[in-house]
Parts: C-alpha cells; sequence; structure tokens
C-alpha cells in the first residue's frame, strides 16, 4: 500500500457508508481500504473517459478533415514555406523599423 501523503476526511452519506460498509464486511476488509479502492477504480474509470472523449474528438477532427479534402482537395503549394517566407518578409520589416 503507498503511503498516505495527505490525510483529509471524505464526508459520506448515509447510504454511501451503508455500501462501502457492507462491501468492507463481505470481503473481510476495513472500510478505510475498501474506500481507497473505490477510489482507485474511480479514478481509473475517469481517466479513461476522458481518453475515450480525446479520442471521439480526433475522429470528428478526422470526419472533418477527410470532408474538406473530399470537397476542396489536397493543397497544391508548400504551406510551410509560405509561411516561412512570411515571417522573413516580417522579420526584416521589424529590423528596418528598428533602424
Amino acid at each position: 500500500m503507498a503511503e498516505l501523503s495527505q490525510v483529509e476526511p471524505i464526508p459520506l452519506d448515509a447510504e454511501q457508508y451503508a455500501r462501502v460498509q457492507q462491501i468492507a464486511q463481505s470481503q473481510g476488509k476495513p472500510v478505510v481500504t475498501v474506500v481507497q479502492e473505490v477510489l482507485r477504480l474511480g479514478l481509473d474509470t475517469l481517466q479513461q473517459q476522458q481518453r475515450l472523449q480525446r479520442l471521439e474528438v480526433l475522429a470528428q477532427l478526422n470526419h472533418l478533415r477527410l470532408a474538406i479534402y473530399q470537397e476542396h482537395g489536397m493543397y497544391a503549394d508548400d504551406l510551410i514555406s509560405e509561411m516561412q517566407a512570411v515571417e522573413a518578409v516580417q522579420v526584416q520589416e521589424v529590423l528596418r523599423d528598428s533602424l
């Protein structure tokens, strides 16, 4: 078991405590151990849901990209070179204006 880094009371309503106590009795474990297990499982579930939500957003973006590609095709020019050229002009303007 990990060392406790912080101890803080966690309020449970009567139903929650009864459920945790029932689980603890059926497994022969202390209530605090069951609460820690439930918390760990809840955190794992929450992280998994967040990962699934991010994957869903990525899937939606991929769908949108495909729709744009199908409607407009691939960008024919070199976007990176274009941006570098714009940046070079901006740098030159800043240098010219600072002199």
